[in-house]
């Protein structure tokens, strides 16, 4: 059918899911119910996208040292191309994040580089923040954020306890 249902996906590399993106809705989707988690480079694609978490550039040694909260490497791209909705609570790259879908909704989207996020027919919608150590570029037919802050120094940002720091 060509779709991809998983609990939890890792790799502790590069990872590709690949749902058939020229099928119908009810075919070719990327279903995961749980996390999506990469050390490198993480690519995407099918007819839609539905996880908790994704993550590219995950630094495993020391998330498992930090009691599983995700600590991020120096390098890791996101890039996610679905042709419907793109559901995913919690978006973050050590590297860029670049987005396309029909329909984007999130809660908190957080990428160390350029951030590129484009909702084409049904809009963008990031319930909290958007976060970007450089760039962000949103598009699609509405735009809806809590917070959208580029130029972000995630290590002066650590240092002062979650405070936003820009560079």
């Amino acid at each position: 059918v060509g779709s991809v249902t998983a609990g939890n996906v890792s790799s502790h590399g590069d990872l590709t899911l690949k749902g058939a993106s020229g099928t119908t809705t009810a075919s070719g989707r990327v279903d995961v119910s749980g996390q999506i988690l990469g050390a490198g480079n993480v690519l995407i694609s099918g007819q839609s996208l539905s996880a908790q978490t994704v993550v590219a550039g995950l630094d495993f040694d020391a998330t498992n040292a930090a009691g599983d909260n995700i600590v991020l490497g120096q390098s890791g791209d996101l890039t996610i191309a679905v042709n419907g909705a793109l559901a995913v609570p919690t978006i973050q790259a050590a590297g860029i994040i670049d987005a396309h879908a029909a329909s984007i909704s999130a809660n908190a989207v957080t990428g160390h580089k350029n951030i590129a996020l484009s909702g084409a027919t049904s809009g963008v919608d990031i319930d909290s923040q958007v976060l970007g150590g450089g760039d962000i570029s949103v598009s699609g037919s509405s735009i809806k954020a809590g917070t959208i802050v580029s130029g972000v120094d995630f290590d002066r940002m650590a240092a002062a306890n979650g405070t936003i720091v820009q560079a």
